[in-house]
């Protein structure tokens, strides 16, 4: 399983969501929700890249 883009997808999906919403304070918490998302993917992804060894699928 490729875990940055499963990150980058529930970036899209958290935001997608904080855009349909009304209430402030859950568009505010649904939008923090996708940031994180999106940085988490962008450091697992920079973690297969420095090492070579390292599968982001592997679970292990």
């Amino acid at each position: 399983m490729n875990w940055t883009a499963v990150l980058h997808i529930a970036f899209a999906v958290f935001v997608g969501a904080g855009v349909l919403v009304s209430q402030t304070w859950l568009r505010i918490g649904l939008f923090t929700v996708g940031a994180l998302c999106f940085v988490a993917g962008v450091v697992v992804a920079r973690l297969g890249d420095e090492n070579p060894d390292y599968e982001s699928g592997s679970g292990a």
